[in-house]
């Protein structure tokens, strides 16, 4: 039968010749067959070798030839083995067992409640919410080349426990903390995405009327309490899980600014600085202007005066924030650096006893400047 494709149809050596002609001659032999001799269709025995093959002739209605005889079966010796959590997204394994002569390649295929589970057909098996409460298990089938195939299966499983959801990173609350305004709450991180969400809002610990939705609007009620959520998470096949947010003070008001000027000789390579209240827990930052223009680098609450402030107007803006408050900020008026070398302070009328000579003015004695150093008159 050289020439012919064969398919085995069961481990006990079940085999199908196709492509026959009726009246043909065929002689039919297994090369490879150690034990007894093929038997053909209980009416013909075939030999060993070409030798000793007696001639087949096929039938008219034959369009193939089915042979029953002894071939070599890949047998399991040690049933394979199952690994893993037996609940709803765990990932079950199984191993290749024992075998009597060692296959060369493995399939698999994974079965619920003994049916078979389409398209589960690696050496791992994903549980999903369906096999809730079924048990599972896994057929292994070994090949090689010359060997009808084996297979064996593992025990089956108990009864397939539900998932769990596992936080990652808790919900945050995040807006602006103060009456009127709107809160919101993230889901959150977890194990596995979760199909829905539900949420409860607390103030002071204590669940608040109808607040169960991801987003809170704060009323007077909240001022100087502390807010926070808790949410819960929600699968097909997976328990149920909460998870609680950080809680969230609620201000009585936002961030308001007093005044803001500029104090300090104003001369250049002098220093100025703003002054202005510094509350607790707020942060305080600055920024220099020349004009009203913003002097690059000029962010503290101190400027040293530059060549290029003589005869400019430098102002400085102050602003406040806080986590979970609107940022506010306020600008000083505009103080002017004087054509003048000696210093003088902004609150009070300065003396120049030095003798200018060759003024616009023609007046060459002391002079008085008034606040703002850009008038002044004869001392």
């Amino acid at each position: 039968m050289t020439g012919y494709g064969y398919e085995y149809w069961s481990d006990q050596g079940r085999f199908q010749f196709k492509k026959l002609t009726p009246g043909k001659k065929y002689k039919i032999y297994a090369s490879n067959v150690s034990e007894s001799p093929l038997l053909v269709s209980n009416q013909w025995v075939g030999g060993k070798d070409f030798a000793s093959a007696k001639t087949f002739v096929a039938g008219r209605l034959q369009a193939a030839l089915v042979l029953q005889g002894v071939a070599r079966v890949l047998k399991s010796t040690g049933a394979p083995k199952l690994s893993g959590a037996q609940r709803v997204g765990s990932a079950l394994s199984v191993s290749k067992g024992s075998w009597s002569s060692g296959p060369s390649a493995y399939t698999y295929q994974w079965l619920r409640d003994g049916r078979v589970i389409k398209g589960a057909t690696k050496s791992s098996y994903v549980l999903a919410a369906v096999d809730e409460g079924h048990r599972i298990r896994a057929k292994v089938t070994g090949t090689r080349s010359g060997y009808a195939s084996g297979t064996a299966q593992t025990s089956v499983t108990g009864k397939i426990g539900v998932g769990r959801l596992t936080v990652k990173k808790k919900p945050t609350v995040s807006g602006t903390q103060l009456p009127g305004r709107k809160l919101t709450v993230s889901k959150g991180s977890w194990s596995t995405s979760p199909s829905s969400f539900a949420y409860r809002w607390y103030r002071n610990g204590k669940a608040i009327k109808a607040a169960t939705k991801s987003t809170y609007k704060l009323t007077t009620a909240d001022r100087g309490k502390k807010i926070s959520v808790t949410v819960w998470a929600k699968k097909a096949g997976y328990a149920t899980k909460s998870a609680k947010s950080g809680s969230k003070y609620i201000y009585k008001s936002g961030l308001k600014i007093g005044a803001v000027s500029v104090k300090g000789t104003r001369k250049v390579g002098k220093t100025v600085k703003a002054a202005v209240a510094k509350p607790s827990g707020v942060t305080v930052k600055y920024q220099w202007y020349r004009n009203g223009s913003a002097i690059k680098g000029a962010t503290k609450a101190s400027y040293k005066l530059r060549e290029d402030d003589w005869l400019e107007k430098v102002s400085v803006r102050v602003t406040y924030s806080r986590a979970g408050l609107p940022t506010v900020g306020k600008r000083s008026a505009k103080v002017y650096i004087p054509d003048n070398p000696y210093a003088y302070d902004e609150d009070d009328y300065y003396s120049d006893e030095d003798d200018y000579s060759g003024g616009s003015s023609g007046y060459n004695g002391p002079r008085c400047y008034a606040p703002g150093g850009q008038t002044w008159t004869p001392c």
